[in-house]
C-alpha cells in the first residue's frame, strides 16, 4: 500500500474560521480511499500565498523533506494550484518526486508529468486577478 502525503493549503484565514483546508482534506481522504493509499502526512498551510514571493511556507517544506527521505510514496493536493503558483515551488517538488521515485498528483487531473508545466503555469493566472477582488470591493464600498 502506499504512503501518501496529502497537502491542503489557503492563501487567507482572516478571521480564523476558514473551513476550505476541511473540505480538502476531505475530498483526498476520499481519493486516496478509493485507489487503496493509505495517508500517512498532512502537511497544511493555513494564511500563507502561494504567490508571493520570499513566503516560506513551513508545511511545504516539511513536505518536501517527506519525499527527500523516504517517509512518504507520494504527494496527494486537491489541486495543484493549493501546493503552489509559482513554477520554481512545482519544479522543487517534481524534481523531489522525481529524485526519490515517488509520485505527485492532484484531484483534478491526473496527467503525465510532462502536462505539469503547462499546469504550473495555468495556475498562476488567476493569482493577480484574485489580488484585485478585495481591492476592487473596497471602492465599491466606498464609492
Amino acid at each position: 500500500m502506499a504512503r501518501i502525503g496529502v497537502y491542503l493549503r489557503i492563501s487567507e484565514d482572516r478571521d480564523g474560521q476558514q473551513t476550505a483546508t476541511d473540505r480538502q482534506r476531505e475530498d483526498c481522504l476520499r481519493f486516496a480511499a478509493s485507489r487503496g493509499w493509505e495517508i500517512t502526512d498532512v502537511s497544511e498551510d493555513v494564511d500563507f500565498s502561494a504567490y508571493k514571493r520570499g513566503v516560506r511556507r513551513p508545511e511545504f517544506e516539511r513536505m518536501l523533506e517527506a519525499v527527500h527521505s523516504g517517509a512518504i510514496d507520494g504527494v496527494l493536493s486537491w489541486k495543484l494550484d493549493r501546493i503552489s503558483r509559482r513554477m520554481r515551488e512545482l519544479v522543487r517538488l517534481d524534481e523531489a518526486c522525481v529524485d526519490a521515485g515517488r509520485a505527485l498528483d492532484g484531484l483534478e487531473r491526473h496527467a503525465p508529468r510532462c502536462s505539469l508545466h503547462l499546469r504550473g503555469a495555468i495556475a498562476l493566472g488567476p493569482a493577480k486577478p484574485l489580488a484585485y477582488r478585495p481591492e476592487q470591493a473596497m471602492r465599491w464600498n466606498t464609492d
